[in-house]
């Protein structure tokens, strides 16, 4: 717009500037002028706000880039409620659900999966009980089961150490690991934690690290276990 009324003001000037050598000069009208330079100016400055807050609104974009769209990823699906043997979460609609009871009474299973061809699962073992080892104990067994399903496959897992951490409040134990399965690297984390008096063992795995922490912020937010009677 600012470039349009430059070279309109250019051309006026130059055609009034020739019709007052020519043989007919013609008076210059100056008061169209001083509208053009009026809104040559209004122009400016409306060029200058503009470029203000388009800095600004990028400024901003880039501070809260990752808010935006982790708020636009909760909105942009509904969510369904799993409520299985004390077990409650919610999970988005375009995930699926697998319950098992490993043990009547005693031990049970919720698997927890992406639909499609993403590698995105959650599976959550609990026992009602707190007499079956330590949290450690735990996450090695689980573990160990880990790379015993994974040994069919010749596929060998890396393994950092047992550290300590929290889940939702609960005091736990972790454990991250790795492997690559039919040429598709796969990460892992395992926690292990006593809730309202169960035992907890919690299983996650997608193709990067970085959806460990995101893709599940779901289920882990509304994760709930209810102590069982006795």
């Amino acid at each position: 717009m600012v470039i349009v009324l430059l070279i309109l003001v250019v051309v006026l000037i130059v055609y009034f500037v020739r019709k007052k050598r020519s043989e007919n000069p013609i008076t210059f009208p100056r008061g169209l002028v001083i509208f053009l330079v009026i809104l040559l100016g209004i122009s400016l400055i409306g060029s200058v706000i503009y470029t203000i807050l388009r800095s600004q609104n990028d400024k901003y974009l880039r501070e809260h880039y990752s808010e935006i769209m982790n708020g636009s990823n909760r909105n942009s699906y509904s969510t369904n409620e799993l409520d299985f043997n004390g077990l409650t979460f919610s999970y988005p609609d375009n995930w699926k659900i697998e319950k098992e009871v490993l043990q009547e009474n005693l031990g049970f299973q919720v698997n927890c999966e992406k639909k499609g061809l993403s590698s995105n699962i959650i599976s959550i073992v609990w026992l009602r009980g707190t007499n079956f080892g330590s949290t450690t104990e735990m996450a090695e067994n689980g573990f160990s089961g880990i790379c015993e399903e994974m040994s069919a496959y010749n596929v060998k897992i890396n393994a950092g150490e047992i550290y300590k951490c929290l889940f939702k409040g609960c005091d736990a134990v972790c454990l991250d690991y790795n492997f690559t399965l039919f040429g598709e690297k796969v990460y892992g984390k395992l926690s292990a934690f006593i809730m309202n008096d169960n035992t907890v063992v919690i299983t996650k795995q997608s193709d990067t690290k970085d959806k460990l922490n995101t893709e599940f912020q779901v289920m882990e937010e509304s994760f709930n276990l209810k102590s069982f009677a006795l």
